[in-house]
C-alpha cells in the first residue's frame, strides 16, 4: 500500500508540472461534464472542485476558461436557494453516504448527535458538533436561532449523511471550521438549503475568497483552529533557552525535518533542536534519528514524543525560535503555540494554507528552502528581544475568534452569542465551562430528533 507520505509527494511534485497540471486540468473538466451528463451530481461537484483545487491561480486560463465557466454556472443551478439541493439528494444514495450512515449506526445516540467516536483518553472531549447556543422561543412562534459549530472536513461529509439539514435550519444556523487548506472539493456545496447562511471558519485569503466565489450563502470568517489556542498561557522566562530551534510536527515526511538537518547544518556543530511530535504511519522518532545522523549529527536533537499538550507550551518557550516547515498546512496550531510562547516563526515562502496575515504582521518569518539555514542563523544570533505574542494579542486568540463569530451572526442574522467565549481548544475543541458543558448536553436531545 502506498503510504500518505508518497501520496502526497507525488501529487506536489506533479502539480508543479505544467504538462501534468493542464493535461490533468483537461481530464478534471471533462470528466466533471461526464458525470453531470449521467446525473451524478456529487462526482461533478468532487471532480470540478479538484479542479479548481489544482488552478487556484489559473481559474481563467485561457484554454479551459469556456467548459470552466459553464460547469460552474451548472454547479450553481444545482445548488440555487430556490430548489432543493440536488447535489445533496445525489450524495445520499450515494455509496459514501450508506456507508457512513452504517458505521454511525453501530454508535449510540449521544455519539450520532455530536458527531463523536469514542475517545477514552479524553472523555472531556466533545464530538465534531458542538453546541455553542441554543434557540431561543421569542413568542408568537418566532425563534431566535441556536448555533452549531462543526469541525473537519470529514464532519462535513457526515453531516449531511446523518442529519436532515432542512430540519436543522430550521432552529440552528451552522458555522464550519475545516481542518485543511483548499476549499474547493471538501463538499461545502452539501450545506447549502433553502436560503439559509453557512458560517466558514477560513484562515487562508484563498479559502476566504473561494466561499465567496461558490455562493453567496456561504459566509467566510477569517479565523480557524490555531486562533482558538488559549493564549492566557503564560512562557517561561525568555531568558531560559535551552533550545534554539524547536519544531512541532508529526514525524511526516511532508514535515520536512530532512529539509531542516540539511539546511542547518551550515549552522555548524552544537546546534540545540527540540522536536515535538508522534508518530505517522511507519515513521517513528527512529526515522527522525536516522535522518539526523545522515545529514546533521553534530547536532544536539531532544525528541519530545506524544507529550502532554502543557508541556508543548513549556518546550516552545524554551526556545528561541520554532519552524514549520510544510509546503501545504490547513489549521496549524503549531504556528500559534509558539507564537503565544513569544517566539518567532520560519515558514518556507511556498506554503499555501497559513494565514499570511501573520506574515505582515511581524510575527512569521517566511524564507526560501534553499535559505533556511540563513535565516534560522541571522534569527539566533539576534538579540532576544521578540514581542510576538504581544502582536498576536491583537490579532488572535480565543477572543477574538470567539468575537469575529458573534459579529457575523449578530449582523447577518440578528442572532446575539454572548461576549464570553464557550470553547477553547486544548487542542481540541471543549467547553471552557463545566456548567456550560452540562447545560449545552442536554440541548443535544433536540439534535437527536434531526437524525435520519
Amino acid at each position: 500500500m502506498i503510504s500518505s507520505d508518497t501520496k502526497y509527494a507525488i501529487k506536489l511534485g506533479l502539480s508543479k508540472n505544467s504538462f501534468f497540471k493542464n493535461t490533468t486540468s483537461r481530464l478534471l473538466l471533462l470528466a466533471a461534464q461526464a458525470s453531470y451528463q449521467s446525473k451524478s451530481f456529487w462526482p461533478f461537484c468532487k471532480l470540478l472542485g479538484k479542479y479548481e483545487k489544482l488552478n487556484e491561480d489559473l481559474k481563467s486560463a485561457q484554454e479551459n476558461a469556456h467548459l470552466y465557466k459553464r460547469l460552474t454556472t451548472i454547479r450553481a443551478s444545482l445548488i440555487d436557494s430556490e430548489s432543493p439541493n440536488h447535489v445533496h439528494a445525489n450524495f445520499l444514495n450515494s455509496k459514501q453516504a450508506k456507508s457512513i450512515i452504517k458505521m454511525y449506526g453501530a454508535f449510540d445516540y449521544d455519539d450520532r448527535a455530536r458527531i463523536r467516536y469514542k475517545n477514552e483518553d479524553d472523555p472531556l472531549r466533545e464530538g465534531n458538533l458542538l453546541v455553542l447556543k441554543e434557540p431561543r422561543n421569542l413568542g408568537s412562534d418566532k425563534i431566535e436561532k441556536g448555533v452549531l459549530y462543526l469541525q473537519y472536513n470529514n464532519s462535513i461529509i457526515e453531516f449531511a449523511a446523518l442529519f436532515d439539514i432542512k430540519k436543522v435550519y430550521e432552529k440552528y444556523v451552522l458555522v464550519v471550521e475545516p481542518s485543511s487548506w483548499g476549499y474547493s472539493d471538501i463538499g461545502l456545496e452539501l450545506l447549502l438549503h433553502g436560503d439559509n447562511p453557512v458560517y466558514v471558519m477560513a484562515q487562508d485569503s484563498i479559502d476566504f475568497n473561494f466561499c465567496l466565489h461558490l455562493d453567496k450563502r456561504l459566509i467566510p470568517i477569517r479565523a480557524g483552529a490555531g486562533d482558538w489556542i488559549n493564549l492566557a498561557v503564560q512562557p517561561l522566562p525568555t531568558h531560559e533557552k535551552l533550545f534554539d530551534v524547536c519544531m512541532v510536527a508529526s514525524w511526516r515526511k511532508l514535515k520536512n525535518h530532512k529539509l531542516m538537518f540539511e539546511q542547518l547544518s551550515s549552522l555548524g556543530k552544537g546546534l540545540r533542536i527540540a522536536l515535538i511530535g508522534y508518530p505517522w504511519e511507519s515513521r517513528t522518532a527512529a526515522s527522525i534519528r536516522k535522518e539526523q545522523s545522515k545529514y546533521y549529527p553534530d547536532s544536539l536533537v531532544s525528541i519530545f514524543e506524544c507529550i502532554p499538550h502543557e508541556y508543548v507550551f513549556r518546550v516552545l518557550s524554551q526556545s528561541k525560535i520554532a519552524l514549520m516547515l510544510s509546503e501545504r498546512e490547513g489549521a496549524n496550531r503549531g504556528i500559534y503555540e509558539a507564537l503565544a510562547s513569544n517566539i518567532p516563526v520560519v515558514m518556507l515562502d511556498s506554503n499555501r494554507g497559513v494565514n499570511k496575515d501573520l506574515v505582515t504582521q511581524g510575527c512569521v518569518v517566511t524564507t526560501p528552502s534553499d535559505a533556511l539555514g540563513s535565516t534560522v542563523g541571522n534569527l539566533i544570533n539576534a538579540p532576544h528581544n521578540s514581542n510576538v505574542r504581544e502582536k498576536l494579542l491583537t490579532i488572535s486568540g480565543t477572543n477574538h475568534t470567539w468575537m469575529k463569530i458573534s459579529e457575523a451572526l449578530r449582523t447577518t442574522e440578528g442572532i446575539e452569542l454572548g461576549d464570553t467565549p464557550l470553547i477553547r481548544s486544548t487542542p481540541n475543541l471543549k467547553y471552557i465551562d463545566t456548567r456550560v458543558k452540562a447545560t449545552m448536553d442536554a440541548s443535544y436531545a433536540l439534535l437527536k430528533s434531526y437524525l435520519y
